[in-house]
């Protein structure tokens, strides 16, 4: 112990020129070198530092001899006061390592890039053998308490002076703290651009790698230390997402956390085979469900107030009518609904698609199936309210150019199924089978009600047309019939509205309604024989008469229609009309019950 004395400064004085040449100084008396995280401490990382592992060795050593005296001495004051200034020097040289020696192990990642990997195996060394010695001394410890009396009785058997150094427990708290400066200090560079601060924290990865691949061949095996850097780099990731979701972000950066921790598993399962049941605590506390609740609020809301300032706009439009449809670049009409309804579903549904949650996907889906349907329950009903206003209510006080804004309306509705279709085609290859056939249907039962109001708004065009009919449909088969023009003139006045329907209705929807008006045609033609009181079938002039109309008709149908389907139409009068008028006593029975068998639901007034 004399000589321990004795010698303890030399020693210093060789241990301090020793950290000298290795770079380890005390602060302020650096010179350009790499800065490390800890303030006013500058060290080069490139440095092997190959005196390392003796100054450890030293201070080990002297650090051994102080503890022993110093319990030595422990029961005179004197004595400790003595020790205390005699080790003084000892102390400053320990503080000046151990700040350097926690600089470095707080760095050890930016030693491995900088590729120096033989100072992080002298780091790992060192820690190593003080978790050892630290177990030695715990193991003294505990056989002493276990053995008290054969320890009374033999001096020799003393409790372990040691100071405990908890090097590992240190090394794992810089790691710790390493991993949260690095994420404060992201979080601070992205401040409340949370989308941004998620998007850019693949450095995460890139760590990762680095422990994996450079790290782990380093240290030792039992501290398992991709684990331990993964623990708190999770405990970090954890921490930022719940921040954030704390923070009652908008629908987008919802997305964008649900998109980013199925993108975060994933990575870590593939690349470092570490299983979600790893990753504690689990992100968002595993409640992912009420985060897609919350988003799904969120949208329901949005899609909700921009659905209804839509509808409310458009209503007013369609209402009060104050001037013509738009048109688009051929000349049809349009409202200009369809593709502004359709470019918020869209961002909907393409916001939702990029987060890779099939169910958010499927929800949103649903959302924009139900305000659609909601939306042509309402066309509906605004349609069927101004045809009531105009035919029947109030029909001098109506706006001009219902039929224009129907012929619009009718059209916007192809425009829709063609966006819906063209919607399926894109969502449905991003999803799994569980939710494609979901999308399909919703999107499906959309498309048949698009084209069922295109068929409503038909009927409505038909119903317009028709009433200005009346007049000229009532004195069919009556007394001014006969030698009359009153089927020109219906059909002057029907070349006028197909003229307006051609030119500013899709082509499919003006085929359809040819077809319907054809129909409506011989519906009200044949049927003013039952509905006109005055009905008189004077022979056989009735029958010049109704040749001369078919042929009216005939001719004018034939002109937007396959001269083979208007014949197959036509049938209907010469077997319901011509063929039963022309019948005698023999042959009436007869040629009912044919028209009967074809036609089954011709009314037998």
């Amino acid at each position: 112990m004399v000589e321990n004395f004795k010698s303890l400064h030399n020693r210093l004085e060789h241990v301090e020129i020793l950290m000298q040449e290795d770079g380890l100084r005390n602060p302020g008396t650096s010179s350009l070198m790499l800065f490390s995280s800890i303030p006013l401490i500058w060290i080069d990382l490139r440095n092997p530092m190959p005196n390392l592992l003796v100054i450890h060795c030293e201070l080990s050593q002297m650090n051994e001899f102080r503890d022993q005296a110093m319990y030595q001495g422990r029961n005179n004051e004197d004595v400790k006061r003595t020790l205390k200034r005699y080790f003084e020097r000892l102390e400053k040289v320990n503080d000046i390592f151990e700040t350097c020696f926690w600089d470095l192990a707080a760095n050890f990642l930016d030693i491995t890039r900088c590729n120096n990997p033989t100072l992080v195996v002298k780091l790992a060394k060192i820690i190593e053998l003080e978790e050892r010695l630290d177990e030695k001394s715990v193991a003294v410890q505990e056989a002493k308490s276990h053995y008290q009396d054969l320890a009374d009785k033999f001096r020799s058997i003393r409790g372990s002076p040691r100071t405990l150094r908890m090097y590992y427990q240190r090394f794992e708290e810089k790691i710790d703290q390493s991993v949260q400066e690095q994420f404060e200090a992201h979080v601070e560079r992205y401040g409340e651009d949370y989308t941004a601060m998620l998007e850019n924290l693949d450095w995460i990865y890139d760590d990762l790698r680095l422990v994996q691949d450079e790290v782990v061949p380093l240290m030792p095996p039992k501290w398992k230390i991709l684990e331990v850097y993964l623990k708190h780099t999770h405990q970090r990731v954890y921490d930022t997402v719940k921040n954030i979701v704390a923070s009652a972000p908008d629908a987008a950066t919802i997305l964008k956390i649900l998109e980013w921790i199925k993108m975060y598993k994933s990575t870590l399962n593939r690349e470092f085979n570490i299983p979600e049941s790893k990753l504690v605590p689990p992100l968002l506390d595993g409640k992912e469900t009420v985060l897609i609740d919350e988003y799904m609020h969120i949208i329901i809301r949005k899609v909700e107030e921009w659905m209804d300032n839509l509808n409310n706009t458009e209503k007013k439009d369609f209402t009060e009518r104050t001037s013509s449809p738009d048109e688009d670049e051929q000349g049809k009409y349009v409202t200009g609904g369809a593709s502004i309804m359709f470019q918020m579903i869209s961002q909907q549904i393409d916001v939702a698609a990029d987060s890779g949650q099939g169910r958010v996907l499927v929800a949103v889906v649903d959302e924009c199936v139900r305000v659609i349907q909601n939306r042509q329950t309402m066309w509906t009903e605004v349609l069927q309210s101004e045809l009531n206003k105009q035919l029947f209510e109030a029909p001098e006080s109506v706006p001009d150019g219902l039929l224009y804004y129907t012929i619009a309306l009718a059209n916007d509705q192809i425009l829709c199924a063609d966006y819906t279709e063209a919607i399926i085609g894109r969502t449905e290859p991003l999803v799994s089978s569980k939710y494609k056939a979901k999308i399909t249907n919703g999107f499906g039962r959309c498309t048949e009600g698009f084209l069922d109001l295109a068929k409503f708004c038909i009927s409505i065009i038909l119903q317009i047309i028709f009433n200005d009919l009346k007049p000229a449909l009532s004195s069919i088969f009556t007394s001014s019939w006969y030698g009359g023009n009153d089927v020109a003139r219906i059909f002057a006045t029907l070349n006028d509205y197909v003229g307006d329907c051609k030119a500013h209705m899709n082509e499919y929807l003006f085929e359809t309604l040819i077809e319907d008006m054809l129909v409506q045609y011989l519906v009200s033609y044949m049927g003013a024989s039952g509905k006109n009181k005055q009905t008189k079938f004077k022979m056989p002039a009735a029958i010049g008469q109704i040749r001369s109309d078919v042929k009216t008709a005939y001719d004018f149908f034939r002109q937007f229609m396959e001269t083979s389907v208007v014949q197959d139409y036509f049938r209907v009068l010469e077997m319901g009309l011509l063929a039963i008028l022309l019948s005698d006593r023999t042959t009436f029975s007869a040629n009912v019950d044919q028209l009967m068998a074809e036609y089954w639901d011709t009314p037998t007034w």
